[in-house]
Order: structure tokens, then C-alpha cells, then sequence
């Protein structure tokens, strides 16, 4: 029987899926501790081979102290210096040199804090557009002063018309000189009229507050006075003097031929000068850097510029922004100073002022012409003043006195009027009314009022001064050019140092920018933003293929490149032009005795004479004009005014005065005194011819202020045994102005308020000399005069 076969068991096959499905945990934590247990193992071991931390920091200090001193040893050991050798070669360097590599000094590398590339970065050779830089500071003040002028008026449709003399000159003029100075006055004169009829055709400029504003405004001195606004000089009054008549401007040429001259008057001027320094230096390095010169090449030559432009914002006296149509949100438009200053200032003005003052001591303004760029358009002129009634301040800006002191240091040359006449000679500008005039220039010294390269002569006094302005600064560094010229850029040096017209060769650091704002009003704010234009020096289809785009150089809108507007950190606030003081009635009624002691004098002293009943108030009045009886006609004045005048308690403060008030006579060619019109002291049984009152009758009805109440003065009182005492006291006066504010008064305060001092001193200065040229011509000197008048006779 056969066996049968078995199978023998197979080996089990292990399934590592289904492991670590079951164990994968397990294996994972007995992986990760054997791991564990090796970096202990390990770190153990490093642990024990390692060195403490002092040992190393000890190691490191040594390490820094050998290398330090191998640095500093004179002398490398033979082993280091041969190392160096071999590293470095520098046998073969210094035979290399020895077979004709010259060294480069050190000094002919640019020194990487000024190089104008990046010394890592690819060197970029085209131009750019220049930029425009800004000022840097400015100097804001307030002029107040007549200047000599022509007469001449603007009618309702603009056209203008001349005062001229009825009288013959004594002296022919000269055909070529009458030809001339007609052509002149009409070209000047039809500017004028077309500048004020756009002028009118925009928005009037804003007038001021009524009577009985705000008192004196901080920074006058003293507690001042309170005032009231003054209106705009009228442009288109006539005058009554009878040896004047008005004629067309284009008939000028007719008149003088018959021995007609234009007629001379003063022109009043309220006038913001605004004084600001431009960094020419900078400029210069914007310029370089934009054209990618080296530094040290001069680019003063390849400078010009195109003026400035100016936009301002008025604030009225409440606090708010003048809105005009005009206006932006902020009360911010811009300004056509130019075209205010041709219709007020330039068409009528005999000469411009010199701004160098040959009697300077500090001798700080005989350099300000190197500072002044007229054919540029980048400073207006300023009009020759009547020089007893105001002057200009001086240059305070820091930048400009800094400068100054540079080029004294340097022994550059004052400049003198004979030279700036010269120079100014052959100057040509870009614009008229910025170019400086003399005498010769406006006509003034063909009709007789001034020599060729003097001022206006005014009467019997000296002339007002040179009337020729600083010419153009041509030479502002090495290469100046004539204006007009254009430099290459490729050759920036030009032909400057042979310009015959060129001003010594100085450095200039900064450029004085100046303009004058004519139409500001009392009470107002102005403030002012500027921003300057250059010509483009790379405009042209010549410099396209040195620019780095192309186009830009032919764009239209590149030819005058503009500056970014600039804030002006100064505003100036027009202060009120009326003052009212407290006056001891004891000392005005002895001086009005003074001045009438004649027996025929009686009837007026008493009729102007203060009574017990009244105060005595003094009024000073920064006047541009008064108004005569015929209506609607006007006298130019342009001074401070000094009146003293009674008041009962109760009435107004304002009404008409007798004042010695010197005016313009253009018969005299001067300042005179004219008396009353009519009689104003009424003839008696007594006193058929009684003694009027010598003066002007000037109106201050404008101010509505009232006088509530006074006391002091004569005071009588009765001591305690019952006797009269009559005491002097100071008076104390009480007024409600006409906006509803009360102020009080004190006469002995005010009398040395040094406001009332200076404008009264300044007053008394001027009419003592005006009564000296009148007492020397043969004119009876007048009297002083005394307000009392009104519309009718006071109430006794």
C-alpha cells in the first residue's frame, strides 16, 4: 500500500503594510529615541573636546593685537614682506611703472562725496532738462511818499490826457529833444491808458473799511491812535490849478512846440516792495548736473532768466479772504503787478531811484547793483520820491548782506552813479517798465525838470538825486555774456570776459528779486507767492541728440522753464492811516494867540478858540489827496496831515478844518501854501475886513466817531478854607467809534506816544521848510492854521 504524500508547512510571509498599520506607532517613537540617544552621545563627546569661552575670546584679542601691530610697524619682518611680494608682485608693478606708466596724483581724482555719478552704475552722458530752483527769503515792507511825475489822467474810455503849462517856456527846446520827449510821453502815456482800461475791465481793486477802524496795529509804537481808512487816489481827477490845462497825450508834440510843457505834479504812492534773494550759486550746480559738466566749469553765462511770476491773497480786515471771481478756494489768484505799476507808476514818473547812495556810510547799497538783473525782468524799478516826504528802506536780507561781505572781502569795486549810468546806456531788457529811466530818458529834462543824469529839479531846493537805475549784473561769475546772447553748452565759457559791458568778475552767490505791489489799502493783509521762469538753455532742435528724450527739447512747452511757487513767510498788514490824540486845550488856544495877536485877529481867535464846553482833539491823516469845493476834483497830496480841532461832547469828532497844508503848485514846480477860499470870518460893525484864517479847508467829515464826554483841563476846585483853586489837568476824553467801540483818551499820554511824535515832528520838519521857500520867493508867510469850520458856524 502506497504512503501518501503531506506537505511540509511554508514559511509565513510578513506583511509590512499590515505591521505598520498594527505597530507604525510603536516604531516611530523607538526610532525617534534612538535618535535622540546618538545626538546625546554626540554632543556629549564635541562637549568634552571643546574649549572654555574665555580661552577663545582671549585667542580673538590676540589675533586683532598682532595684526594691529604688524599695521602700525614701520618695518615688515623679511618673512611678511616677502609673502607680500609674491602675493602681489609688485616687482613687476614698479618695473612696469619704470618703463613709462606714469603715476596718476592722488589730487586728480574727484572725491566720491561730490562726484555728480554713481561710481557703481552705468555712466549716463545725456542731458536733462534743468531744474528751476526757488527763493530763499524775502523782505516785505510798506512805502508811503509822493513821487514827481507827469500829469496825466485816464477818461472813462481809457483815454489819457496831459496836464501841460499855459505859460511859455523861457527856454526853446531843441526839435530833435521836443521830438523825443513827445514820443516818449505818447507811447508811455497810451500804455498807460491801455493798462487802465484791462485794469478796469477786471475786478476793481478792493477798498477799505469805512471810518472808525481798529486803532493802531502793534509795532507802531505806543498805544497809537484809533484810525480810519483812506480811499485809492483818483487816477482820473483833474486839478484845479489855473495855469494848467489838459490835452490829449498824442497833442503833446503840438503844445510843446508852442511852448506848452507838460506840467509837473506829485504823484501819492501806497506801495508794498517786496525784497527776495534766488540762490544763483545753486542754480548753477542744478544746471551743471542737469548737463553732466564736471565740477568747476562756470555756467554763470549760460543762465538767463525770464522774470517771475506772482499771485497774492488778500485779507480782509475781519479775518477773511478777499473772493473775487478770480480766486481760488484758499483767496489766492494771481497778481498782474505789471500791469498796475505801467498804468500808475511808469507812465507818469519823472525818474527812477538810485539805489546807490553815494552818502552811505556802511557803503552796503554801492554793492546792491551787482545783486539786481533788470534786463531780465527780474526787479522792478523803483520811482524817484519827493526825498523830505519818504525813502526806501534797505536791504535786510541775510543772504544778500552775507554776499555783500564776500565781495568786500574779495575787493570788488563799489559801484558809483556815473558807471551805472554807462552801463545802463547800453542795456537792452526784455520788457520797458523793467529798465531803468533817467530824466533824459522819460523827457523830464527836455521839458525842464531835471538834467540829464540828474534828478528832477524841485524849486529853489538841491535835485532829488541821480534818477538813473543800476543796470543789469552781466558779469555774475567768470564768462558773463552780453544779454541777448545765447552761450553753447558745449562751450559754456562764451566770450564773457570780453564784454566791454560786463561788471567786474565777482562771485555771486544770490540775486535780488524785486516788485511792487501799487494797489494795497489800509486795513488789509497781503501775502504773496512767487515762482521764477528761466529760458531753457537746451531748447532747440540742435540739442535733441544731447538730450535724453528727444522730444523735449523742441517741446514748446520746455522754452521757459518755471520754478515751483513759493509762500512768502512774511505778509504785512496796511495799518490805518488816521490817528486821534488828546490835546491840552491850554496849549492850542496860547498857540492861536501866537499866531493872530493883531487887534483885526480878534473876531477869528475867538471864533476858533476852545471853550470850557470843548475838547481838543488832533487828527493826523496820511493824505494821497484832498477835494476842493468845485466837486469831483482833486489836489495830490501825499503826506501826513496835523489838524487840531474843538469838540463839544455829543458831536462828531469829524468835520472840516483849517490846515496850512502845503500843495503841489506846477507854476512853482514846488510845494506851496494857498489860503482859504472866500471868508469864513464874517465881516462886523466892528471889523469890516476882520483877519481870515491862513490854510486850506480839508474835510475829515469821513470819520463818525462821537465824543461821549470829557474832563480835565482847567479844573476849579475850593480848598477846605473855602478858597477857588483853578488847576491844570490832564484831559481825559471818552469816544464811541463808529463801529460801536468805545476808547479813551489822555492828552498827557499821548503826547508822548511816540507815534504822535514821530508823524507830528515829521509834519512840522515839512512845513517849516515849505514856509521857508515860500518866505524866500516873496509870499507872505502864512499863519497856522486851525480847525473850527464846519458845515455851519459852531454854537456858542
Amino acid at each position: 500500500m502506497a504512503k501518501a504524500k503531506t506537505k511540509s508547512p511554508s514559511k509565513s510571509k510578513i506583511n509590512f503594510k499590515e505591521l505598520l498599520l498594527q505597530k507604525g506607532e510603536y516604531i516611530a517613537l523607538g526610532i525617534g529615541g534612538l535618535g535622540c540617544v546618538i545626538l546625546l552621545l554626540w554632543g556629549v563627546t564635541a562637549g568634552m573636546d571643546a574649549k572654555a569661552p574665555d580661552e577663545t575670546v582671549t585667542a580673538f584679542q590676540n589675533e586683532a593685537q598682532r595684526i594691529r601691530s604688524r599695521i602700525a610697524a614701520p618695518v615688515l619682518p623679511p618673512a611678511e614682506e616677502e609673502k607680500l611680494e609674491q602675493e602681489l608682485r609688485l616687482k613687476d608693478w614698479n618695473k612696469s611703472t619704470a618703463a613709462g606708466y606714469p603715476q596718476v596724483p592722488s589730487e586728480q581724482f574727484i572725491d566720491p562725496r561730490t562726484a555728480l555719478f554713481d561710481p557703481v552704475g552705468r555712466p549716463d552722458t545725456k542731458w536733462e532738462i534743468p531744474q528751476v530752483l526757488t527763493i530763499r527769503e524775502a523782505q516785505v515792507d510798506l512805502v508811503r511818499a509822493p513821487m514827481m511825475g507827469f500829469d496825466i489822467i485816464y477818461e472813462g474810455d481809457g483815454r489819457a490826457r496831459i496836464a501841460v503849462l499855459d505859460t511859455k517856456m523861457v527856454n526853446k527846446i531843441d526839435d530833435q529833444k521836443l521830438k523825443e520827449t513827445a514820443k516818449a510821453l505818447s507811447k508811455r502815456g497810451t500804455e498807460g491808458s491801455k493798462r487802465y482800461a484791462q485794469n478796469r475791465q477786471n475786478q476793481a481793486p478792493p477798498m477799505p473799511p469805512g471810518p472808525g477802524g481798529p486803532g493802531a496795529t502793534p509795532g507802531l509804537g505806543g498805544e497809537g491812535g484809533f484810525g480810519f481808512g483812506g480811499g485809492g487816489y483818483d487816477q482820473s481827477g483833474t486839478r484845479t490849478e489855473t495855469t494848467i490845462s489838459y490835452i490829449p497825450i498824442e497833442d503833446i508834440d503840438k503844445a510843446m512846440a508852442a511852448g506848452k510843457p507838460p506840467a509837473a505834479t506829485v504823484i501819492p504812492l501806497r506801495m508794498i516792495v517786496v525784497h527776495c534773494s534766488f540762490p544763483l550759486k545753486e542754480q548753477e550746480e542744478a544746471l551743471r548736473r542737469a548737463l553732466r559738466m564736471s565740477p568747476g566749469s562756470d555756467l554763470s553765462a549760460f543762465i538767463h532768466f525770464d522774470g517771475f511770476e506772482v499771485r497774492r491773497r488778500v485779507v480782509l480786515p475781519n479775518g477773511q479772504a478777499l473772493r473775487t471771481k478770480n480766486t481760488d478756494k484758499d483767496g489766492w489768484e494771481d497778481y498782474n503787478y505789471e500791469d498796475r505799476y505801467a498804468e500808475i507808476i511808469h507812465a507818469r514818473k519823472f525818474g527812477d531811484h538810485f539805489d546807490v547812495d553815494p552818502n552811505d556810510k556802511t557803503g552796503e547799497s554801492q554793492y546792491i547793483p551787482y545783486f539786481l538783473r533788470y534786463h531780465e525782468a527780474m526787479a522792478v524799478p523803483l520811482p524817484a520820491l519827493i526825498p523830505e516826504l519818504g525813502q526806501y528802506p534797505k536791504i535786510r536780507l541775510p543772504k544778500i548782506q552775507e554776499n555783500i561781505k564776500a565781495l568786500v572781502a574779495q575787493g570788488a569795486e563799489k559801484q558809483t552813479p556815473t558807471s551805472l549810468a554807462q552801463r545802463l546806456q547800453k542795456q537792452q531788457g526784455k520788457r520797458d517798465i523793467f529798465m531803468p529811466r533817467s530824466g533824459e530818458d522819460t523827457g523830464a529834462a527836455a521839458a525842464g525838470y531835471g538834467g540829464e543824469t540828474g534828478g528832477p529839479g524841485i524849486s529853489s531846493r538841491p535835485s532829488a538825486g541821480p534818477t538813473f537805475g543800476p543796470p543789469p549784473v552781466i558779469g555774475g561769475g567768470p564768462g558773463g555774456m552780453a544779454p541777448g546772447t545765447r552761450p553753447d553748452p558745449r562751450n559754456p565759457g562764451g566770450a564773457g570776459p570780453n564784454d566791454p559791458n560786463a561788471l567786474p568778475l565777482v562771485t555771486l552767490d544770490h540775486l535780488l528779486i524785486r516788485f511792487v505791489d501799487c494797489d494795497v489799502r489800509p486795513g488789509y493783509t497781503y501775502q504773496y507767492e512767487l515762482r521764477v521762469r528761466m529760458e531753457n538753455p537746451v531748447w532747440g532742435e540742435q540739442f535733441q541728440n544731447m538730450m535724453a528724450n528727444r522730444t523735449a527739447a523742441v517741446d514748446p512747452k520746455n522754452k521757459v522753464l518755471y520754478g515751483p511757487w513759493t509762500r512768502l513767510g512774511e505778509s504785512l498788514t496796511v495799518p490805518y492811516e488816521s490817528f486821534v490824540y488828546a490835546v491840552d486845550p491850554n496849549e492850542y488856544n496860547q498857540k492861536l494867540s501866537d499866531t493872530y495877536p493883531e487887534k483885526e485877529a480878534k473876531p477869528l481867535v475867538e471864533m476858533f478858540k476852545s471853550k470850557e464846553t470843548e475838547a481838543v482833539i488832533q487828527v493826523l491823516t496820511w493824505m494821497e489827496q484832498v477835494r476842493t469845493e468845485a466837486g469831483g476834483v482833486r489836489e495830490p497830496v501825499g503826506a501826513w496831515v496835523v489838524a487840531n480841532m474843538p469838540v463839544g461832547r455829543g458831536e462828531y469828532i469829524g468835520r472840516k478844518a483849517v490846515v496850512q497844508l502845503p500843495l503841489w503848485s506846477s507854476a512853482l514846480t514846488d510845494y506851496t501854501l494857498r489860503e482859504v477860499p472866500g471868508k469864513i470870518v464874517p465881516a462886523s460893525r466892528l471889523e469890516k475886513n476882520p483877519t481870515q484864517p491862513k490854510g486850506w479847508l480839508i474835510d475829515f467829515t469821513g470819520d463818525k466817531s462821537v465824543l461821549v464826554d470829557f474832563e480835565g483841563g482847567k479844573v476849579r476846585t475850593r480848598n477846605p478854607k473855602g478858597a477857588t483853586i483853578d488847576e491844570e489837568t490832564a484831559t481825559e476824553l471818552l469816544i464811541v467809534q463808529s463801529d460801536g467801540t468805545l476808547t479813551v483818551r489822555n492828552s498827557a499820554t499821548d503826547m508822548k506816544d511816540p507815534l504822535r511824535v514821530t508823524l507830528s515832528d515829521g509834519w512840522t520838519k515839512w512845513l517849516t521848510e515849505v514856509k521857508k521857500r515860500v518866505a524866500s520867493g516873496g509870499s507872505t508867510e502864512p499863519g497856522n492854521g486851525f480847525g473850527r469850520p464846519g458845515d455851519t458856524p459852531p454854537k456858542r
